[in-house]
């Protein structure tokens, strides 16, 4: 006979609890998978209706959840203006940050490759708030596992796009909300403020890519 109790809850490996009757999708492929989206850039007013959507508004909401409302809102900071790649974003450490400077080392982007980004004032406003709170957390990755026996290690890429899925319905959005889809929008701002093509492709695997990027979204002037 088992010790272990059928009725005690159980968690998985990033200390989030599983839920008993969620049916499990293993083996099945994704629901997006053979479907192709158009780039597209996010409004200044989307990306702010989002950015207030990670606030909890109820006064039941946990501390827990605050908490992780504010680092999916430092981290669609960090990519929109910024113009990284999520996977980058979230392999940050605190060594990475050099406030002085106003740089983001990328130690290992698309191909293994090191650069570094920059980002503005308010942008670093933004991530010092979650970093004077990222200090009680154990040490590790900047946007890291709140809680459980992996709490500082790195976030799941599906963490955060479950997030933003509930962010995005919780503000009303009726466009689709994801990671890359702030890579597009930083592009475009930089194209709209006549930043030298080059310039813009230092966050891109090619100028011929971002090229593409910033000039297919349905949100940037035809002029």
């Amino acid at each position: 006979m088992s010790t272990l109790d059928a009725t005690a809850p159980r968690y998985d490996a990033r200390g989030r609890r599983i839920n008993p009757h969620r049916r499990s999708r293993r083996g099945h492929a994704p629901r997006t998978k053979g479907k192709t989206y158009p780039p597209r850039a996010y409004k200044p007013a989307e990306v702010q209706q989002l950015l207030q959507a990670t606030i909890p508004t109820s006064k039941y909401a946990g501390v827990h959840i605050h908490v992780a409302g504010l680092r999916l809102r430092t981290l669609i900071v960090v990519l929109w203006r910024t113009g990284m790649r999520i996977a980058e974003a979230l392999d940050l450490e605190e060594r990475d940050l050099d406030r002085d400077q106003r740089q983001i080392t990328i130690r290992s982007g698309k191909g293994a490759k090191r650069r570094v980004v920059g980002m503005d004032d308010w942008g670093w406003s933004v991530l010092e708030a979650w970093m004077r709170h990222r200090q009680t957390l154990p040490p590790g990755k900047v946007f890291c596992v709140l809680y459980g026996a992996t709490a500082g290690g790195q976030l799941d890429q599906s963490d955060v796009r479950r997030g933003l899925y509930a962010a995005a319905k919780r503000g009303g959005m009726r466009v689709r909300v994801h990671c890359h889809g702030f890579r597009h929008t930083f592009a475009v701002d930089a194209w709209r403020e006549k930043i030298d093509i080059v310039t813009i492709s230092r966050s891109s695997a090619t100028p011929a890519s971002t090229s593409r990027r910033s000039t297919s979204c349905p949100s940037a002037p035809t002029t």
